[in-house]
């Protein structure tokens, strides 16, 4: 199953259909990512919250398709919306996965009440 392609407004592709990982972990996990991916799943979408970033970075690296060939997404975790916290958090999760870059890195969850969405904000982008 090869998932149809969306254009993105800045021209960029990403796959219409992905794979969410919440609760996947472990050896269990890593199997049903590679089972996903071999199935032809190249969206990933990831959180730092789920615990999981290393086994999506391992079925990526072992599935020997190119990273650009996928599209992962990963997200900020709400205790780290100040700037210079959020730059923290993209190195660490970019690490944790073993990977180079980010297809997109939303931010979880704005917690309006703490008010450092902005910055957030302005650090991704």
């Amino acid at each position: 199953m090869k998932a149809p392609l969306l254009t993105l407004n800045d021209g960029n592709l990403r796959p219409a259909v992905g794979i969410g990982t919440y609760q996947i972990r472990g050896g269990e996990g890593l199997s049903q990512l590679q089972a996903a991916i071999a199935d032809g799943y190249r969206l990933i979408d990831s959180s730092t919250n789920y615990d999981n970033e290393g086994i999506v970075g391992k079925a990526i690296r072992r599935s020997g398709i190119p990273r650009s060939e996928f599209y992962i997404t990963s997200k900020l975790p709400g205790k780290y919306h100040g700037y210079d916290d959020a730059l923290t958090s993209i190195q660490e999760s970019l690490a944790r996965m073993g990977l180079d870059y980010f297809d997109a890195f939303l931010i979880h969850w704005p917690l309006p009440k703490r008010g450092k969405y902005v910055e957030a904000w302005q650090a991704l982008v």
